[in-house]
């Protein structure tokens, strides 16, 4: 134990400062300072009313009559055009989801100049899945980027993102691969209801869901449930292209957290 309390960073910040820059008087003073604030806070803390159960789930998820203070383009003030901007091409063709993605992907970049798009090869190559192909090239590689292999802090680098003000949309390659991000990901869904409504990350997360019948343990798993237990987020599972546009669209103009399952 007394090995132990060598290594407290306290008393190796106090072997650093003590005496070179300050002496054990002004250590002593600071000390003392400190435990007042903390004492002064439990106090405050603990002077609160009980909270009223029945509030407990405000602030889960975004209310358009109470926006957040800081994050997403509600933080910012700003508001995308309204109506439908997709081009319907003259001689229409039946499409894929993977490219009713890609085209809603290249309309909400165009559309929203805050919105970027980032992961794992999603750049040069335009994804494994091939729902990004080409976007690099049309909008530059300024919004649409490459990521290292770290899915941790793909998604913790989108949070930071969104509570500035932009509209991230990191890619995960396969459900699999969100389980490194397991904490990144609970913080984003409870940051509004954490901070009181004060903070928001209205962030979009594309996952491959239900992508392959066969596979290996890394790249077959389909337990998309249980991000349906995960507290702030709404999910979007599309079963067809056309459904795949409306819901992509919509996570990319709201104000909650999202994961969306394409396949």
């Amino acid at each position: 134990l007394d090995a132990e309390w060598e290594r407290d960073p306290i008393v190796a910040l106090n072997r650093c400062l003590v005496p070179d820059v300050m002496s054990k008087a002004e250590w002593h003073d600071l000390v003392m300072q400190v435990m007042q604030e903390v004492s002064a806070a439990r106090h405050a803390a603990q002077a609160q009313p009980v909270p009223d159960v029945a509030t407990v789930a405000r602030h889960v998820w975004a209310r358009p009559e109470e926006p957040q203070q800081v994050g997403g383009l509600v933080g910012e003030g700003v508001h995308l055009p309204t109506g439908n901007s997709v081009p319907h091409a003259p001689e229409p063709r039946r499409i894929n989801m993977i490219e009713a993605i890609r085209r809603t992907l290249a309309v909400e970049l165009e559309t929203n100049p805050r919105c970027l798009v980032f992961g794992e090869d999603v750049g040069v190559k335009g994804g494994v899945h091939a729902a990004t192909l080409g976007l690099q090239t049309q909008f530059g590689n300024g919004r649409v980027f490459d990521t290292s292999l770290n899915e941790e802090g793909i998604i913790g680098r989108a949070v930071g993102m969104a509570m500035a003000g932009l509209v991230p949309v990191p890619e995960i390659q396969f459900r699999k691969y969100a389980d490194p991000a397991t904490e990144q990901l609970n913080n984003c869904g409870t940051l509004r209801w954490r901070t009181n409504n004060h903070f928001a990350a209205p962030i979009v997360v594309r996952i491959p869901g239900g992508y392959r019948k066969i596979g290996d343990p890394w790249h077959s798993v389909t337990s998309e449930i249980a991000f349906a237990h995960q507290p702030g987020w709404l999910l979007a599972f599309p079963s067809n292209a056309e459904d795949a546009v409306g819901l992509l669209r919509t996570a990319l103009r709201g104000n909650d957290p999202v994961i969306f399952f394409e396949h």
